[in-house]
C-alpha cells in the first residue's frame, strides 16, 4: 500500500501476534460446543500514536478509528470471529478495531486460523502513516489493514480524531481520516 505522504514517519513494531480461542456452547445448555476465535496484534511505537483500522471488500472500505482514538505508544487490535448460528448457517461476524462485518462462508466459521492469511509477524517493523495489511480473507476476498498516525499529525475534537488541516490533501482511499466520523463505509478508487 502507498504511503500518505503528507503524514510524518515514525518507526513501530509488531510487538505481538497472538491467535487466541474460546470454547463456547450455543442452543441452550445441551447444544453443541465450538470454537470462537480471535487475532491479537500488538503495536508498540517511539511515540504516541492513533490508529484507524480498516477493511476492504468488494471495492468498499469499511473504517473505525474506535480502537485506538487516545494517542499512547502502544496500541492492541483484537479481530474476532464470531458464527452468528453455528447450527443453521455459515455466516459469520468478523469484528475488528470498530469494524463489524459478516461474510457468509463454512471454512471461515469452522477455522479462522487455516482460513485467513496473517500478514504480521512479532518484530515486524513499519512507519506510521503507511498503510499495513494484517490479515487476508481470501475466500470472502477481504483484507484487514491498520493505518498508525502519529499523534502530533492529529488534532483531537472531543472524543474523536481526525487529521490536522495541513495533511489532509492527497489522502485518496483514506480521506476519511480528515473527517471527524469514527466509523463508515467509502468505496475504493479503481
Amino acid at each position: 500500500m502507498v504511503p500518505l505522504d503528507s503524514l510524518a514517519r515514525v518507526p513501530f513494531e509488531v510487538e505481538g501476534v497472538e491467535w487466541i480461542s474460546r470454547v463456547v456452547r450455543t442452543g441452550g445448555i445441551s447444544g453443541p460446543l465450538h470454537d470462537e476465535w480471535a487475532l491479537s496484534v500488538r503495536f508498540m511505537c517511539e511515540e504516541p500514536f492513533r490508529a484507524a483500522a480498516f477493511m476492504d471488500a468488494d471495492e468498499t472500505r469499511l473504517y473505525s478509528r474506535d480502537w485506538a482514538r487516545h494517542s499512547e505508544p502502544v496500541a492492541e487490535l483484537g479481530v474476532h470471529f464470531a458464527p452468528y448460528d453455528w447450527d443453521n448457517n455459515d455466516e459469520v461476524q468478523v469484528m475488528a478495531g470498530g469494524i463489524r462485518v459478516a461474510f457468509e462462508s463454512a471454512p471461515l466459521k469452522t477455522d479462522p486460523v487455516a482460513t485467513t492469511h496473517v500478514d504480521v509477524t512479532p518484530g515486524l517493523s513499519g512507519y506510521t502513516g503507511e498503510p499495513l495489511t494484517i490479515l487476508r480473507i481470501p475466500e470472502v476476498g477481504a483484507a484487514l489493514g491498520v493505518l498508525l498516525v502519529r499523534s502530533t499529525d492529529t488534532k483531537g475534537d472531543r472524543t474523536r480524531w481526525r487529521l490536522r488541516d495541513e495533511h489532509v490533501d492527497g489522502l485518496g482511499d483514506f480521506s476519511f481520516l480528515a473527517t471527524g466520523r469514527r466509523s463508515g463505509w467509502a468505496s475504493l478508487s479503481l
